[in-house]
């Protein structure tokens, strides 16, 4: 039976935003990360409202929030306070 179905209708994950150039540029993604944003420009939560565990009871795993040191570069934003370039190419 899944062979009468086309090809097209299997694929339920588009848009396939890693397929383009822009989308998929370091700086781009660096920007969504900062702003966050997901890849279809969204905003994860309102703009400027920062996480964290005071705010979110699910702001992450508690191993994560009792060895904060050790996940930094999770829990923290990265590009936070980083002047990024608008050119993404």
């Amino acid at each position: 039976m899944d062979a009468l179905i086309p090809f097209m209708f299997c694929r339920s994950d588009y848009p396939r935003y890693g397929d383009d150039p822009a989308k998929s540029s370091v700086p781009y993604i660096k920007r969504l990360i900062k702003n966050g944003i997901y890849f279809n420009l969204v905003r994860l939560r309102k703009e400027g409202d920062l996480m964290d565990e005071a705010k979110d009871r699910e702001y992450a795993p508690s191993f994560m929030v009792k060895r904060q040191k050790q996940y930094a570069y999770l829990l923290h934003n990265p590009y936070l306070n980083v002047s990024l370039d608008r050119n993404h190419r």
